[in-house]
């Protein structure tokens, strides 16, 4: 999901993220679920993307 956002820049769709997941989580679940892991790719490549800057 990581490279495949980096490349494209669109955010992952969210059967792709549940796809990435060892067991799909409950219909009530899934909206909060799927923020808290856009919300964490998105700190890890604010951190370690644009944090690095051009080297």
């Amino acid at each position: 999901m990581l490279d495949e956002y980096l490349f494209s820049g669109k955010a992952p769709l969210r059967e792709t993220v549940f796809a990435a997941m060892q067991s799909k989580p409950k219909l009530m679940q899934r909206k909060k679920i799927f923020q808290r892991v856009m919300d964490a790719l998105m700190d890890i490549v604010q951190c370690f993307d644009e944090g690095m800057g051009d080297i």
